[in-house]
């Protein structure tokens, strides 16, 4: 039997503000820096990406981060490419509803191809995070999270901080950091330059981006800030 292009993992409510929001596990990927990996899209289901970018729909999906185009940060997401072309798939049907987790096992995950994992219920989390064998995952919503989302939230994903401030309060909370910055000068002890810029390896090779799984004590991660800032290319895409 053929294997599905993607799976329906959620359907419901935004756990950020109650938006209707879809989850969508593609089975592949063609990103040169993860690597052939599961992907999986969180998206507002009812309004295509560029239109909820241009709206500010997208806050059920990415909360009140800084680098969302609708507030003209600089996301490396373009939601005109990937997050797009995975909801017009959803629109005609291609992907089918999951019905059995068991489709994770044995896989690596990217938690949040485009949208961040805390938008979903965190029962829909700890399922699929109890299955895949390894994943990356990261949340810019680490400071609104407590009692049992934090600590499942620690042991799997990457706090994302954007200064030295955040890093400290995030690393206070128990998670790892994975931070932006404009210069590797920057850097702190505790980190390393992402592996995919020093060595060239792929995030299915790497691994580290996977909260406290491998223990708290291993090293945090940096990367210079690599978005687009992309709000003349959203006003001609409908």
């Amino acid at each position: 039997m053929k294997r599905s292009k993607g799976y329906i993992v959620y359907e419901g409510p935004s756990e950020i503000d109650g938006g209707p929001i879809v989850a969508i596990a593609t089975n592949s990927s063609s990103n040169p820096k993860t690597g052939n990996i599961m992907q999986l899209w969180i998206m507002r289901a009812d309004v295509r990406p560029t239109l909820a970018t241009k709206g500010g729909e997208d806050r059920s999906v990415c909360g009140d981060c800084k680098h969302r185009h609708f507030n003209d940060g600089d996301c490396y997401i373009m939601p005109f490419t990937g997050p797009l072309g995975v909801w017009k798939a959803y629109k005609k049907g291609v992907y089918d509803t999951l019905d059995d987790f068991n489709i994770f096992n044995n896989r690596i995950l990217r938690f949040g191809a485009y949208g961040d994992p805390h938008a979903l219920p965190i029962d829909v989390l700890v399922m699929i995070k109890t299955n895949v064998r390894n994943s990356t995952s990261y949340t810019h919503l680490w400071k609104t999270l407590t009692g049992l989302d934090l600590n499942i939230s620690k042991q799997f994903t990457m706090a994302s901080v954007d200064n030295l401030k955040e890093k400290h309060e995030a690393q206070e909370l128990g998670f790892r950091t994975f931070r932006v910055v404009k210069d590797y000068t920057e850097m702190e002890s505790d980190e390393i330059i992402c592996p995919n810029v020093t060595r060239n390896i792929t995030c299915m090779e790497c691994k580290l981006c996977n909260g406290n799984r491998n223990g708290s004590n291993v090293k945090n991660i940096v990367i210079q800030s690599h978005g687009v800032k992309s709000k003349r290319k959203l006003k001609k895409i409908g």
